[in-house]
């Protein structure tokens, strides 16, 4: 009997090459971009802006209040307190805790403020 052989063929090999569109992109970086942009947070030391960077992007926009490992925060257990505690008080994020038996971090999203200006 003959061997055969095959040859596999990509059809559209520039699918491999494309990226996401500015719109798929753009979606999912905006709450991230917006929570970091706040005046407030400007004043923070960078490892605050970071953290509530990181914060926001795994925050889900349908729970309340979040959880997930501490570990891409970088911080250890006082600093991340510490950072949590500053971040909450100006509204970056709500109540924020670490637990160091699961090294876990749980917050609440920030308080929603009235956007109605004061005449």
């Amino acid at each position: 009997m003959g061997h055969r052989t095959a040859a596999p063929q990509l059809l559209d090999a520039t699918v491999l090459t494309q990226e996401p569109a500015r719109h798929h992109r753009h979606r999912p970086a905006d709450p991230a971009l917006r929570a970091v942009s706040q005046p407030q947070l400007r004043a923070l030391p960078a490892t605050d802006r970071l953290t509530a960077l990181v914060l926001t992007a795994h925050h889900s926009p349908n729970a309340g209040r979040t959880s997930m490992e501490a570990e891409p925060c970088g911080l250890g257990q006082n600093t991340l307190t510490a950072t949590l505690d500053r971040l909450a008080t100006v509204n970056a994020v709500g109540a924020g805790t670490f637990e160091p038996v699961t090294e876990d971090v749980s917050w609440a999203p920030p308080h929603k403020t009235s956007s109605r200006s004061v005449k």
